[in-house]
């Protein structure tokens, strides 16, 4: 049901990566993220913080959301820079890869810090990649469709991009 939502969200996206503990191995994972709607666009495992795996990352976001952001807060513009090039050649001077400065997306990263609490307890320790993938899917449909966020006035980041349907409803079916 949700694999045909695109979401309306708004032109700032904001990048955060953690790492989390797989098997013996420390695997990168990064998320995009709508700073207006707070929906989590896509996210990306990886075991090297490469070009290749943020361009897929990006590719990703926009496919689900079918737009090209203006701004994509993040502390490691050098990459983000050089993926939007890849996917976008000479019109990459259309988004603006920045890095976060007090203010809004200061906040927001606090927030999502704080959110992802909840998912690295989840993830912590994990056995298999299999494992892992199959467990972020699951908590990126919890988060955005059944999660209701006090920052966004008791609504899921989905209700906030214009998604009126009520998930209870399409699992019973």
């Amino acid at each position: 049901a949700t694999r045909d939502h695109h979401p309306q969200v708004g032109n700032t996206w904001i990048s955060y990566e953690s790492v989390i503990l797989i098997g013996s191995k420390n695997f990168w994972l990064s998320d995009l993220i709508d700073a207006d709607t707070h929906f989590l666009l896509a996210s990306r495992l990886s075991i090297h913080r490469k070009i290749e795996d943020t361009r897929i990352l990006i590719e990703s976001a926009m496919q689900k959301a079918h737009k090209i952001p203006e701004k994509i807060v993040t502390r490691n513009t050098s990459r983000y820079s050089k993926a939007i090039e890849q996917i976008l050649g000479l019109d990459f001077n259309r988004v603006h890869i920045v890095s976060p400065v007090k203010g809004h997306e200061m906040k927001f990263s606090v927030y999502w810090h704080n959110i992802l609490k909840g998912r690295s307890r989840i993830t912590h320790n994990m056995k298999s990649l299999e494992l892992a993938h199959l467990t972020l899917q699951g908590w990126m449909l919890n988060y955005n469709y059944y999660s209701r966020q006090r920052s966004l006035r008791d609504r899921t980041p989905a209700n906030a991009t214009g998604w009126d349907t009520d998930m209870r409803l399409i699992i019973i079916k």
